[in-house]
């Protein structure tokens, strides 16, 4: 078996948060915006501005796409490590 078939659980979390992290920060602040309106809760309002800061402040770091990959890359190993040590085997 290859790595990617034996560790796909792994790869799939690492490709997701670091596709998340580049594509999504933006969508979930607007999806919290949105819930703020329909629901009038104030706490909802502070996810709102936290996704809202980040996402800005995320997408002009020139690092962007490194700071993904390494995101990605970390989740993955942690998955990895995890299911390893719960399934016996050595990484």
């Amino acid at each position: 078996m290859t790595f990617l078939w034996r560790h796909r659980s792994g790869v799939f979390w690492g490709v997701a948060i670091a596709l998340y992290l580049r594509f999504l920060l933006e969508p979930t602040a607007w999806l919290f915006y949105e819930i703020h309106h329909l629901t009038g809760v104030d706490w909802v309002y502070w996810g709102y501005s936290g996704f809202r800061g980040a996402a800005y402040y995320f997408s002009t770091w020139p690092y962007q796409g490194p700071a993904c990959v390494v995101a990605g890359l970390l989740v993955c190993v942690i998955v990895v490590r995890g299911t390893a040590k719960v399934a016996g085997e050595a990484v």
